[in-house]
């Protein structure tokens, strides 16, 4: 249990983090580093894994690195635009959207508590994000697409893990999502801007993408996959919601990110809504 809290700790710092790194270098530079130092990192933990690789991973491996880039990147630029904290729970919306895409792809069944927790998801996505003029927030619409890709990267995952080696899934997933992130940032971004590296704050955003890299991605990977093993999947999942509650109340305490009644009344929506969706997922 004291994994899963600490894992949704260091994803709940991770929102801040990405928050002020994405002030000086580009989203999909930044996420293209994140993956390529995960990646070289994660063998040290797993490195008799790699001889369990085979071709037949490679597909399921590019198509979970595929949605897996797709969420970071549009979450990291959907940060640029939003507060941190609006990140967080828009975010956790992945939740609410796997039962319809599991729907879509594997034809399980929908329930009217996926309906119900949806209907409450989207009503405070609406609070958090649409101003009086009836604008929806840039930043916040694409994190709502982030939200899908995480969906569908875990509905892949489901699949998948039934056949492969799932420390073996991680590394390839891993690796084709800084591949994808290396071939769009030059397409998207232009020349990477490296002198950032040396100037006052290059150390500082060194060691931002270190903590996104090492502690959110591979720690944050190896500490849940542990935690799992002892706790029941209801647990786990209902713990790992309290990621989007520490994301918000670290950008609240150190990014000052505005609160008032809409804002709450939002986040106490999205927060219900998640629960719903793990609480009933074990007996779907």
């Amino acid at each position: 249990m004291l994994g899963i809290l600490l894992t949704t700790i260091i994803w709940g710092g991770g929102f801040v983090i990405t928050k002020n790194a994405v002030a000086r270098v580009t989203p999909i530079y930044m996420m293209a580093a994140r993956f390529t130092i995960a990646c070289a990192a994660l063998p040290v933990f797993y490195f008799k894994k790699l001889r369990l690789i085979t071709r037949a991973d490679m597909l399921p491996g590019a198509a979970l690195g595929f949605w897996l880039a797709a969420g970071f990147i549009t979450q990291t630029y959907g940060i640029k635009y939003t507060t941190a904290s609006n990140s967080a729970f828009i975010t956790s919306f992945y939740v609410v959207a796997v039962p319809f895409l599991n729907l879509l792809f594997n034809r399980a069944r929908l329930r009217a508590i996926h309906l119900a927790a949806a209907a409450m998801a989207f009503a405070g996505v609406l609070l958090l994000s649409v101003d009086g003029a009836f604008r929806i927030n840039s930043g916040d619409a694409l994190t709502f697409v982030c939200s899908f890709c995480y969906a569908a990267h875990i509905v892949l995952l489901g699949r998948y893990a039934k056949k492969r080696d799932v420390a073996a899934l991680t590394i390839l997933q891993m690796l084709f999502a800084a591949a994808f992130c290396w071939i769009c940032a030059p397409v998207f971004e232009g020349a990477p801007g490296l002198s950032i590296l040396f100037g006052g704050s290059g150390l500082r955003l060194i060691s931002e993408i270190l903590y996104l890299a090492l502690l959110s991605t591979m720690l944050g990977f190896l500490l849940q996959t542990s935690a799992q093993k002892n706790l029941p999947t209801a647990t786990a999942s209902v713990l790992l919601t309290l990621e989007c509650v520490f994301g918000s109340a670290f950008s609240i305490i150190f990014l000052r990110d505005p609160v008032g009644p809409r804002n709450i009344s939002g986040f106490a929506l999205m927060f219900a809504a998640v629960l719903v969706s793990v609480l009933k997922s074990p007996s779907d």
